[in-house]
């Protein structure tokens, strides 16, 4: 996803509450999230993530879907990749960021990150943890990439950093296809070259036997007593 959708400046439920918190938990008392000063660990955002009682969407049926260097507003390249998986019949068969936990809390959590942990290194620990467990929660066999054809990616980028390397080294994982979405009018293409101008590339595959990526960065948060020790 690209760099603005993993910052948050741009649930447990309710039976573990009075038990060690660790990140925002729902009170159904309230209505509220009370949130104490951990910051939620991998673990327990792809716990999250695959949790469908509490609208969690990383399953067997649902693609993980990335993008990055797209060129353009994050909203203009929602409606290019949207657009893109709507013609191919996925519509309803993907998740990405937005659309793959309870985004309540979500937005709970990074606000009080936001508001009471401030420091730059804090919400951003938080943003590149989230990118990870969207990684690693991912079951469904086949991701995306949406991104520029034939461009490189900036080797500081997100999906550079963390999500690509810990895609490949999710065994769910075997296959990663890259997909241009933009107009061809954008691409100064003719109508000719129209054709299969968003036609996906298979950017990496483990039956090829490409390379599992290493990380350059993991999530610091890891909480032994709850069973965490990678």
């Amino acid at each position: 996803m690209p760099d603005a959708y993993c910052n948050p400046s741009q649930a447990v439920r309710s039976d573990e509450i009075g038990l060690s918190k660790r990140q925002c938990v729902f009170n159904p008392q309230t209505s509220k999230y009370d949130c104490d000063e951990n910051i939620p660990s991998v673990k327990q955002m792809v716990d999250r993530m695959r949790d469908k009682d509490d609208q969690g969407t990383a399953d067997a049926e649902h693609s993980v879907v990335f993008y990055t260097n797209l060129g353009t507003e994050h909203k203009v390249s929602e409606q290019w990749i949207f657009g893109w998986l709507k013609k191919e019949g996925l519509e309803d068969k993907y998740y990405y960021l937005r659309t793959v936990i309870n985004e309540k809390w979500y937005v709970a959590q990074a606000l009080h990150i936001l508001e009471n942990m401030g420091e730059p290194h804090n919400i951003e620990n938080f943003s590149n943890c989230y990118c990870q467990a969207l990684s690693v929660a991912a079951v469904h066999p086949i991701a995306y990439l949406f991104t520029t054809k034939g461009a490189k990616w900036r080797e500081d980028s997100t999906w550079s950093v963390v999500e690509y390397p810990y895609l490949t080294q999710n065994p769910n994982i075997k296959e990663i296809w890259r997909v241009d979405p933009r107009p061809p009018s954008i691409k100064g293409i003719s109508e000719e070259e129209a054709c299969n101008h968003d036609r996906p590339e298979l950017l990496w595959s483990r039956e090829r036997g490409d390379k599992v990526l290493e990380p350059k960065w993991t999530c610091p948060y890891i909480y032994p007593e709850g069973g965490e020790f990678t």
